[in-house]
């Protein structure tokens, strides 16, 4: 076993104390943050009943993930949350959740993966190095889920778009004017 100089060991706790230092500043920032007034969310709250019945997990995580979500919503800016909003609705309002929400769950999301990463490094021997990358894997996860389940919707639309144009075409053809076509299933 090799022992440290002291150079070493002065590098390794300065590293640990800037990174407590960060820790406690993003602390910080999330918590002085000015915090957004919440909607009502209408389709969101359907969706978001509808996930909390299926999933144990969900329902446990996600009154920490919404108070999380408002403690963040004044770190995002406007066009972000425009962009995020964008894509959670193209993905059919998933799993209910706001923009805000949303972030909150990638926060966490990171803080998970970086805990695999610890854990990960502790017992492969890899050490740090599993660290950052397994934290950003861990960010990555929610938008991927997000993304995954838009492409999946607007595949589906386009499957059943030309089966639904032309049972309107034919509802049309037999005297219904089109609201009364699009109300025929």
């Amino acid at each position: 076993m090799y022992r440290l100089t002291s150079e070493a060991l002065a590098l390794r706790y300065t590293s640990i104390a800037l990174m407590g230092i960060g820790l406690m500043m993003a602390v910080y920032v999330i918590s002085a943050a000015p915090t957004r007034i919440a909607s009502r969310l209408g389709l969101r709250g359907l969706k978001r009943q509808r996930a909390l019945e299926k999933s144990e997990g969900w329902r446990s995580a996600e009154p920490f993930v919404r108070w999380l979500g408002v403690r963040v919503s004044g770190v995002v800016a406007d066009d972000s949350r425009a962009k995020i909003d964008d894509q959670i609705g193209l993905a059919g309002d998933y799993m209910g959740l706001t923009a805000d929400e949303f972030v909150a769950l990638s926060v966490l999301s990171s803080i998970g993966g970086l805990c695999a990463g610890v854990l990960l490094g502790a017992v492969s021997g890899l050490g740090g190095v599993a660290v950052i990358p397994m934290g950003l894997v861990g960010a990555a996860l929610p938008y991927m889920n997000v993304t995954g389940a838009a492409q999946e919707r607007l595949k589906n639309i386009g499957r059943g778009l030309p089966y639904v144009i032309d049972l309107m075409a034919l509802a049309m053809g037999a005297g219904l004017d089109f609201p009364g076509a699009v109300r025929q299933r």
